[in-house]
């Protein structure tokens, strides 16, 4: 074990490699398993959609660009379900969900289409990493131009697309007869 150390080997890996026993055969059956990890059913959905790509290092690569675009992406999905949630509910009762006694039976049948839009949530997140560098970009350009840090454009973005995403989805829904009289 001294020869081993002096080869810059921990003693147990020098006398692994000298002899060819069972132990050695444990090993290599054990790393032949590490190279293909169980995911799981939903772990295999998101490794068909974004493979073995979407890791903390990454997203924290793509930084503020992957959670603008997400939440983008996010708010437009949600936006258009709820809109049509609600047109549906009031084409189907004759009343607003906002109704006295409604928000509950409303809340039930968005329920239904709010779960079915999780099954695409692997597709929302790949889009949004696909769309991050984009966003990154614009945001930091953005604080470029006005000269502010980007810590500051990213919540201007955030409070505009919060405010943009209500105008036009309550837009929408008053101008397609969503607030009957």
């Amino acid at each position: 074990h001294a020869g081993s150390a002096a080869a810059g080997l921990p003693a147990d890996d020098a006398s692994s490699s000298g002899s060819s026993s069972s132990s050695g055969a444990q090993q290599g059956a054990a790393g032949s398993s590490d190279q293909k990890p169980k995911r799981g059913f939903w772990g295999s959905i998101k490794y068909f959609f974004v493979g073995d790509g979407l890791d903390k290092e990454r997203i924290k690569a793509l930084g503020m660009g992957a959670f603008a675009s997400y939440g983008f992406i996010s708010n437009l999905n949600y936006g258009t379900a709820l809109g049509a949630a609600w047109i549906a509910f009031v084409k189907k009762y004759g009343v607003a969900p906002t109704a006295p006694g409604q928000w509950k039976v409303f809340l039930a049948f968005y329920a239904g289409l709010w779960t079915l839009q999780n099954f695409a949530r692997p597709l929302r997140i790949s889009l949004a990493l696909a769309l991050a560098p984009a966003f990154d970009k614009a945001i930091t350009g953005l604080g470029e131009k006005l000269h502010i840090e980007k810590k500051w454009v990213f919540g201007i973005f955030l409070l505009c697309m919060g405010f943009i995403t209500s105008v036009t989805l309550f837009g929408t829904i008053s101008l397609l007869g969503g607030f009957p009289s």
